[in-house]
């Protein structure tokens, strides 16, 4: 018998369909991704660039009031440090001056506010940028002294310390930078030389803060010169002139109600002090001007007739500017 070749069966062709591309799905063309706010990681001197939406943003919300000039120095300031001021790591402050030479257009009489707008950080602010350099490594201190000179890691009397250092240490430097700020030249007071709400309960945190941001700015001046913190900044009490007996008395009752309403809302002395300082360079009521006094009491007055609390007022005061 004659064996018979063994043959291989050809695949049916619906066991073996032929291979077929799956398509690429396009993103539809007119698909844009949102424009990024200005990178918070920028490295100072880094220009960090603003949209038109942007610039317009930081004058409503951030530098109301500024001109022109002032707004091109403070963008130019913030580009410089890499720090974002929609993110409020940095502020443009309208600061005011008695000017007693000043022709007042209300009263007619000398004596008025000068304006100016001054660019501040908070302390973090300035750490921050130190420590993108990268030759940021980290600090000596805290301490404290009395009369006595004795340097104290912590501060436990309670009265204040007379002065307060930190020190700064740099790569490549063999001693740390120390900043060293005493008491009686930064101590921000309310008229008649009272301490300031900040200054009497936390002297000895609101002090090392001075040194610290003294200490930083000697150990990186090319990235720091000319950036002060609130906390170095003195507060500027209006002159006993500053108006009417008559204005000055309101201003005072206005104060009054402005704590009953605020405390009302949920805030607490040192919120409201902190917001004086920030928003309108004064420590006390007293030391508002009769306007500021009146917008104070109807935004208060609002926020209660509307069931808010001190969220909401908060939330509100975000798009509106931190006056002194």
């Amino acid at each position: 018998m004659t064996a018979k070749k063994a043959t291989t069966a050809k695949p049916s062709p619906k066991e073996n369909p032929p291979k077929t591309e799956s398509p690429t799905v396009q993103p539809p063309a007119t698909a844009t991704p949102p424009a990024p706010l200005p990178s918070v990681d920028a490295r100072p001197g880094a220009m960090v660039k603003y949209s038109r939406a942007e610039v317009d943003l930081i004058k409503k919300t951030v530098a109301v009031g500024a001109s022109d000039t002032e707004l091109k120095l403070f963008l130019y300031t913030c580009q410089h440090t890499g720090l974002n001021p929609l993110l409020r790591q940095i502020y443009s402050i309208r600061r005011r001056q008695w000017n007693g030479d000043k022709l007042n257009p209300t009263t007619g009489k000398k004596g008025d506010y000068d304006y100016t707008m001054t660019t501040q950080l908070g302390i973090d602010g300035l750490r921050l940028i130190a420590q993108r350099t990268g030759e940021y490594q980290g600090q000596r201190g805290a301490h404290w002294c009395g009369a006595d000179g004795k340097w104290k890691d912590v501060w436990l009397a309670k009265t204040p310390p007379s002065a307060a250092r930190v020190g700064i240490m740099r790569r490549g430097f063999t001693e740390p930078v120390w900043g060293v700020a005493r008491y009686d030249e930064y101590v921000q007071t309310k008229a008649g030389g009272v301490p300031t709400l900040m200054w009497k309960d936390k002297s000895s945190i609101m002090l090392a803060k001075c040194a610290e941001a003294q200490g930083l700015r000697k150990a990186f001046p090319a990235e720091l010169s000319g950036l002060y913190t609130f906390e170095e900044m003195k507060v500027e009490e209006p002159a006993s002139e500053a108006m009417t007996s008559g204005d000055a008395a309101q201003v005072v009752k206005n104060g009054q109600r402005i704590h009953i309403l605020a405390k009302q809302l949920g805030y607490s002395e040192e919120d409201i002090h902190n917001t004086l300082e920030e928003k309108y360079g004064v420590s006390s009521t007293k030391n508002l001007t009769l306007d500021e006094s009146k917008a104070i009491i109807d935004k208060l007055t609002k926020a209660l007739a509307n069931g808010e609390g001190k969220e909401a007022t908060d939330a509100e005061s975000t798009d509106e500017k931190k006056k002194s």
